[in-house]
């Protein structure tokens, strides 16, 4: 099986498309990603962690390091792929800035809705991003 890689817009509903409502949450990062809410228990199953950190990997050898989470309006620092994913796991939306060359960032927001995969909700295409994260994908649904 392999991650959906379809953006959608910022509140869930592909029905909403291209509608300028599509969320009352106040933007708090770049590219209008909402605040993540925090799971009192993991949001994240086991196969959910370990595709994610595989992603986050793959993604880190082609020069992207996963630098930050978005928690409660914040960027957290993340001081490796395992702290990363560990952050990413109590949130249901998390939303992860990538760091390449020192100064190119891009942001991913994924969300838990298949059981035992990862999804890429939404993502920035700037820096040849995209590119990367649906390459990135699929070497790791092909290893998986």
């Amino acid at each position: 099986m392999q991650p959906a890689t379809t953006a959608v817009p910022c509140d869930g509903n592909p029905s909403n498309a291209g509608d300028v409502s599509e969320s009352t949450a106040p933007p708090v990062a770049a590219m209008g990603f909402h605040r993540a809410q925090a799971s009192p228990d993991t949001a994240a199953d086991p196969a959910q962690l370990k595709a994610l950190e595989a992603l986050l990997l793959r993604l880190q050898e082609r020069g992207w390091v996963a630098s930050e989470v978005l928690i409660g309006g914040f960027w957290e620092s993340c001081s490796s792929i395992s702290t990363t994913a560990e952050a990413c796991a109590r949130l249901d939306r998390p939303v992860v800035r990538f760091l390449r060359n020192g100064n190119d960032t891009s942001a991913i927001r994924f969300d838990w809705i298949f059981p035992g995969q990862i999804r890429v909700n939404d993502h920035t295409s700037s820096y040849a991003f995209g590119e990367e994260v649906k390459a990135s994908l699929l070497a790791v649904a092909q290893a998986g």
